[in-house]
């Protein structure tokens, strides 16, 4: 037997994706004026992202272009993973901007192709509908919310904030 639970979200924070690369990598591509200039250089790929899958851009401008790299040259499967090795120079990456803004703050990594970015990542908490959450859940969402400040996200958190409904079934 099955039953539907509701569940609201709550939106804690955004962030965009950017193009990212060692300073030394991206002085070797420092041609490229575009994303799809960008096709066949070494690409670092989440593990999760299926082969083939491409990146939209949308330039200061509006423009918007596709870029799928002809082949992830390393996979990785967490985002420090995938941080070290651009760092360490092994190719580009699109990543969240906050998760390496202190990279690129300390010269170790830059953004390439600062006019184009990628899509917003949202951060989201689902709790279940029609119940008031526990002052435990509210302490942490609040401690989420100074997080998603202090980092840069931009934290749109509030006791009021827009509560959208998701129905799933139960297993």
């Amino acid at each position: 037997m099955s039953k539907d639970f509701a569940l609201f979200s709550i939106q804690l924070g955004s962030d965009v994706e950017v193009i990212v690369a060692s300073p030394e990598l991206a002085r070797r591509w420092q041609a490229a004026t575009q994303p799809k200039e960008l096709a066949s250089a070494p690409w670092i790929v989440h593990a999760a992202i299926p082969a083939g899958a491409h990146h939209q851009f949308r330039s200061q401008a509006g423009k918007l272009q596709r870029l799928a790299p002809k082949e992830a040259h390393i996979l990785a499967n967490t985002g420090d993973a995938i941080r070290s090795l651009v760092v360490g120079g092994a190719g580009f990456a699109v990543v969240p901007s906050q998760m390496i803004a202190d990279d690129i703050q300390a010269g170790r990594m830059v953004r390439v192709l600062p006019e184009w970015r990628a899509r917003t990542v949202r951060v989201h908490a689902c709790l279940p509908s029609g119940s008031h959450p526990p002052a435990r859940v509210k302490f942490f969402l609040e401690e989420l919310r100074a997080v998603f400040k202090i980092t840069g996200f931009a934290a749109q958190y509030a006791a009021a904030a827009p509560r959208h409904p998701l129905r799933y079934p139960a297993p």
